[in-house]
C-alpha cells in the first residue's frame, strides 16, 4: 500500500487528475454495462414468463376440459349402464389387463375374456358385485397349464334392484 501511496505522490498534479477521471469513467462504464446486462436479462425473463404463462394457460384449458371431458363419460356411462371407466381403472389393482374386456350390445352388460389368476378373478368379482353393482350374468372357467391360472369368459350385468 507505501508503494502505491508513494507511487500517487510522485505523479503531477495533473496527472493525478486525469487518472482519477479515467478511473472513474471506466467504473461508469462498467456500471453502464452490468446495468445493461441486467435489463436484457430481465426482458428475456420477462418474455419466457410470459411463454410459460400461456402455456400454463393452455394447460389449465385444456385440463378443464378433460375434465368435463371424463365427467360427461362417466356420467353417460353411468346413465346408460355400466361404468366401463371404473372398471378398467378397477383391473390392475387385481392383476387383470382392461384390453380383456370386450364390448356387447347391451349397455348394461359387459364382457370379459382371457388367462387370469384365479383368485385375483374371484377378488375382482367381489368388488365389481359390491362397489359397481354388477353380477356375473355367465361364466365359462377352464384349467389353464399353469397352476392358480384359469382360461374364463364371462359376461357381468347390471344389478336389477
Amino acid at each position: 500500500m507505501t508503494k502505491l501511496q508513494t507511487w500517487w505522490k510522485g505523479l503531477p498534479r495533473r496527472d493525478q487528475r486525469l487518472l482519477a477521471v479515467w478511473l472513474a469513467a471506466m467504473a461508469v462504464a462498467a456500471l453502464a454495462w452490468c446495468w445493461q446486462a441486467l435489463g436484457s436479462a430481465q426482458e428475456r425473463l420477462q418474455g419466457r414468463l410470459q411463454l410459460e404463462q400461456q402455456a400454463l394457460g393452455a394447460m389449465r384449458a385444456q385440463a378443464e376440459e378433460l375434465q368435463q371431458l371424463k365427467q360427461r363419460t362417466t356420467a353417460s356411462n353411468s346413465a346408460m349402464g355400466v361404468n366401463a371407466l371404473a372398471l378398467t381403472d378397477s383391473m390392475p389393482k387385481y392383476e387383470l389387463r382392461p384390453d380383456m374386456l370386450q364390448p356387447t350390445g347391451d349397455a348394461a352388460q359387459v364382457s370379459l375374456q382371457g388367462r387370469v389368476p384365479f383368485d385375483k378373478w374371484v377378488d375382482w368379482l367381489a368388488f365389481v358385485q359390491k362397489d359397481m353393482h354388477l353380477v356375473l350374468r355367465t361364466a365359462k372357467v377352464s384349467r389353464f397349464e399353469l397352476p392358480g391360472l384359469v382360461e374364463m369368459q364371462a359376461t357381468l350385468e347390471l344389478r336389477k334392484d
